[in-house]
């Protein structure tokens, strides 16, 4: 069954263009009004429209929405390009269609779906994004992770979609097919003929350089809002491939075999430089970490030294982070090193993959020799998660 389900939304995808860049989500405990503004878009903006040959002809053209008069003449979505929803009931959940540059941080927009009493699922892919499913509940995220990695969870509940991956083919080529089906069994959402044929609210967003909105009651739509926890990813070089560092290693051999095999090498190498930039290089606790990552360490140092990283790791009090400065950065490098062991001892690590910690540790210090390699490392990180072997 889970064969021919895939089949059927293989080709539902095709039919509505959502091959190649999508987000799709489904949502329950909501409603269509409260999912938009959630999403960043104004409800009264919505048209109704039916997702015909015409309206894909406008959500996927070269440039945009221009020259469409029923979506440009829209309040707020005179820019051409900008990125558009479409919202629909479905079944006992409502769908939300991602077309558009939707290339913004997955896991807070679902956050922002699952508000209290909601649960929200979504899938994400694209040439400029990871390929990712997301589960989240009560406003928090329970789980995450690669549709090429599902091994390397993360989320309150990193076994949360156990549940609903049953007889998936993850691996296949109907990939992108079996997280949509993940989704809509993880809500109960119902993407049939009648679904398809029905009208959905069709809605400008933001795209994805302000999509954290504020979608406060008192905001206006649109409004900008804090980038998750605060937290400000260290700038990616808008033309990688003319770094001249690509010409050195490990750059070089990260670009040579680009793909998901490079990932764990990635991330030890991105970990050494973020305690750089943080000064912890010198630390001796870092020192042996970094070795013990390298098989280096002696084995019996391992238990002893997770504790250790574990106590630096946890929250400082808010008195003395603001005292200290750059220290408030440093717990993300030692959490980083304390999690890469675990994952290389084989335990399932809840919360923030390595990426997102280091982006934290990353956001302060100014510019230094590692920031730069770190931000071209970073680009090469998400290339080699879209590599199509990923």
């Amino acid at each position: 069954m889970a064969d021919g389900t895939s089949t059927r939304i293989a080709a539902l995808l095709a039919e509505l263009r959502l091959e190649e860049t999508a987000w799709v989500a489904a949502v329950t405990g909501s409603d269509p009004a409260a999912v938009i503004r959630a999403c960043g878009g104004a409800p009264e903006a919505a048209r109704p429209r039916a997702l015909d040959e015409r309206l894909l002809s406008e959500l996927t053209g070269l440039t945009g929405l221009a020259g469409s008069p029923e979506l440009t003449e829209l309040p707020g979505s005179s820019e051409a390009g900008r990125p558009h929803l479409a919202v629909a009931r479905a079944g006992p959940a409502v769908t939300v269609l991602g077309y558009g540059d939707h290339r913004a941080p997955h896991e807070e927009m679902l956050r922002r779906l699952a508000a209290p009493g909601a649960r929200a699922a979504g899938v994400h892919w694209g040439r400029g994004a990871p390929s990712r499913l997301s589960l989240a509940e009560d406003g928090a995220l329970l789980s995450a992770f690669d549709l090429r990695a599902p091994a390397h969870r993360y989320g309150s509940r990193p076994a949360a979609w156990d549940a609903h991956l049953d007889g998936l083919d993850l691996d296949g080529p109907r990939w992108r097919a079996a997280g949509v089906t993940a989704v809509l069994r993880a809500t109960g959402a119902r993407l049939d003929a009648a679904w398809a044929r029905g009208p959905h609210l069709v809605v400008p967003v933001a795209p994805c350089t302000d999509v954290f909105t504020d979608v406060s009651p008192d905001a206006a739509p649109g409004t900008p809002a804090a980038s998750v926890e605060g937290v400000s990813p260290a700038p990616l070089p808008r033309e990688p491939r003319d770094s001249p560092l690509l010409a050195e290693e490990p750059f070089a051999g990260f670009l040579a075999r680009l793909g998901p095999e490079c990932l764990p090498a990635m991330e030890r190498y991105d970990v050494e430089l973020a305690a750089r930039h943080n000064g912890l290089d010198t630390d001796p606790v870092c020192t042996l970490a970094l070795a013990v990552l390298d098989g280096c360490g002696p084995p019996e140092a391992r238990q002893e030294l997770r504790i250790e990283l574990a106590r630096r790791a946890a929250p400082r009090s808010p008195g003395d982070a603001a005292d200290r400065g750059p220290v408030a950065h440093e717990p993300a490098v030692w959490q980083t090193l304390g999690d890469l062991l675990a994952r290389e001892e084989g335990a399932v690590v809840a919360g923030p993959p390595p990426m997102c910690l280091l982006d934290r540790a990353m956001s302060g210090g100014g510019h230094t020799p590692e920031a730069e390699r770190y931000a071209l490392l970073r680009a090469l990180y998400e290339a080699a998660q879209r590599a199509p072997d990923a």
